[in-house]
């Protein structure tokens, strides 16, 4: 329920909270993180990529937390994020916005 608030809310408020909250999540424990990783590619991917594509100066509020949240699902579960189009699309982004790096 919170992935689909994160990706699909049409509050950007209630995206960037949700969002928050999967971060924590992931950070708490490696299968948690595991788990995130397989939803965010297996299940909203188009989402995020979508998300991700329409990030621009005026919206990073809302983006960032996203970033955070795919980083932090990364760290615990590299190989399923890594092969995915959702890398691609957050590099894009922050090679666009290089002070958005951790």
């Amino acid at each position: 329920a919170l992935c689909r608030e994160a990706f699909t809310a049409r509050s950007p408020k209630v995206r960037e909270e949700a969002c928050r909250g999967l971060a924590h999540m992931a950070s708490q424990d490696r299968s948690t993180g595991q788990i995130l990783a397989r939803v965010f590619t297996n299940e909203f991917e188009s989402d995020i990529i979508r998300i991700l594509e329409q990030g621009n100066f005026s919206n990073l509020g809302e983006v960032y937390p996203l970033l955070v949240a795919i980083r932090v699902a990364a760290r615990q579960d590299s190989s399923q994020l890594q092969s995915s189009r959702i890398t691609g699309a957050s590099d894009k982004l922050l090679e666009s916005y290089p002070f958005l790096r951790e």
